[in-house]
């Protein structure tokens, strides 16, 4: 079936913030002039190799939020990279003859956690002989991409053309027919992430990593493509970064807890920076804790703040001021509480 869109308005490329998949399995723009039916796959395929996804920002949201529901779910995540081409979904109908996968949201490659699981499942008979079906009690979730994502163009050749589809006898004097397919190129990391009860996590972390390295993932894994490597750099980056984002969280919370005063008192260094709040102290917090226009519990609650921060900074100067400008302050405080 030919589109009805006039091919000559689609862009010959999108741009690097436009939904890829989308484009590339909806508007194809590379049909013959002469023959509407024929498709020029070649020049289909060069065109998306020009793609570039560098929405780095896009991409980190898709991760951070993956990572935290997975910690929070108490499974576990892991970074690998290509170590050759990858590509799954060749059988989904398009002009090319060959489809890919893409996310519906983002418009990426991703590999379904169905592929995933499929994989785990051949591997565990191939290299464990366990016959029980331990991914049925697993939630595998889709591998999505890290980082900028680039494509780059495949050929296959195959020669038995008229043996599969005329039923002549197989010979090797059938000419190759190229056919132009889409990859993801060597280098492309992925995020993988699976919950399940945590005593089985360590034996699938190992049953993972085993079936990317060993037997691959996707198609064409006979010819070596699908092949990963474990970053393990990479996944204690994702960790420390969660790590930062949850701290930040609980203080956030926790400043949303606080009174406006106490929220100032924080801002102005109260625990983190005592050289800060002292000075703060002398020009600032002295006199507000004396303003009269404040309500009394304020001035009561900035006096008893002040004393606490004494007591745990400067505990001796509390009780026995050295010098005459310390007396002066701690004088001050006593008499407002």
């Amino acid at each position: 079936m030919i589109p009805m869109y006039p091919h000559k308005d689609i862009p010959n490329a999108p741009t690097s913030q436009a939904n890829f998949g989308l484009w590339y399995d909806k508007f194809c723009n590379q049909w013959s002039e002469d023959n509407l039916w024929s498709f020029k796959k070649k020049e289909w395929i060069e065109q998306a190799e020009s793609f570039r996804f560098n929405d780095r920002d896009i991409v980190h949201e898709f991760v951070s939020r993956r990572v935290q529901m997975i910690q929070s779910l108490g499974g576990r995540f892991w970074v690998f990279e290509t170590l050759s081409p990858f590509v799954t979904g060749l059988g989904r109908t398009h002009p090319v003859e060959n489809g890919m996968v893409w996310d519906y949201l983002s418009g990426l490659p991703f590999i379904p956690g169905s592929s995933i699981k499929g994989a785990l499942k051949a591997s565990n008979r191939q290299y464990f002989e366990n016959h029980y079906d331990i991914t049925e009690r697993f939630t595998i979730f889709d591998a999505i991409p890290l980082g900028s994502v680039t494509l780059r163009g495949e050929i296959m050749t195959p020669h038995y053309a008229p043996y599969y589809q005329k039923q002549e006898s197989p010979g090797d004097w059938f000419s190759p027919t190229p056919i132009p397919f889409l990859t993801v190129p060597k280098g492309q990391r992925f995020l993988f992430s699976i919950v399940a009860p945590s005593e089985h996590l360590n034996r699938i972390e190992e049953w993972l990593e085993e079936t990317l390295t060993w037997a691959g993932l996707g198609a064409k894994t006979a010819v070596a493509f699908g092949r990963f490597r474990r970053i393990q750099a990479e996944e204690q980056r994702l960790i420390r970064e969660f790590e930062e984002t949850l701290a930040q969280k609980r203080q956030a919370e926790q400043m949303q807890s606080l009174s406006p005063v106490e929220q100032e008192l924080l801002a102005d260094g109260y625990h983190d920076n005592s050289d800060r709040f002292m000075q703060a102290l002398t020009q600032k917090w002295l006199d507000k804790m004396e303003d009269v226009t404040l309500p009394e519990d304020d001035r009561i609650l900035i006096a008893q703040k002040l004393k606490d921060w004494y007591l745990k900074n400067k505990n001796q100067e509390w009780n026995k001021p050295k010098n005459k400008k310390n007396q002066q302050k701690i004088a001050r405080i006593k008499k407002v509480l």
